[in-house]
């Protein structure tokens, strides 16, 4: 006696599950990068869904939207102090198709690592001048404005020089 499967799908993608939603689920996201791993891969049903991402998860792999992902990248480089690191996690934004927030952070902490260079080098060529409170200021204090410590080691340089020469 042969059973006829065939009959019991035909109507699936016509079924309701509750107030009109069809068991197939919705359309997909229009901005691909707005789409999980699942939908990504064409299952758009909202059970097998979350089954997916479920068994993803367990698995270790991320399967969320890149756009989720893209988010908690942003908030984590924007956390970060160290601007190398800043820099590597703009990278890792603008890979992941957020060109211009990954660009504009990338900026951001190139400016903010050149201006730690300048402390650096003012530091110690003050610490050489004996001016040793300017100098640990420079590399502890942000508040210290970096044109007046110049301004002030310039000085200290050129009364040196008058007072040998």
């Amino acid at each position: 006696m042969a059973i006829n499967l065939a009959g019991m799908f035909a109507n699936l993608g016509a079924a309701t599950q509750g107030i009109g939603e069809s068991v197939m689920g919705g359309p997909l996201p229009k901005d691909y990068r707005d789409r999980n791993a699942m939908q990504r891969a064409g299952v758009t049903n909202p059970m097998l869904q979350m089954f997916g991402q479920g068994l993803g998860g367990a698995m270790g792999a991320d399967m969320r939207s890149q756009n989720v992902q893209g988010q908690e990248k942003l908030g984590q480089a924007l956390m970060e102090s160290d601007p190398t690191k800043q820099m590597e996690l703009a990278r890792g934004l603008i890979n992941s198709g957020f060109a211009e927030q990954g660009a504009t952070l990338f900026q951001k902490a190139q400016a903010k690592l050149q201006e730690q260079q300048t402390r650096e080098v003012l530091a110690k060529q003050a610490k050489k001048l004996g001016l040793t409170e300017l100098s640990e200021s420079l590399l502890t204090s942000q508040t210290i404005d970096v044109k007046a410590a110049q301004k002030e080691i310039f000085d200290r340089e050129t009364a040196l020089a008058a007072a040998r020469g």
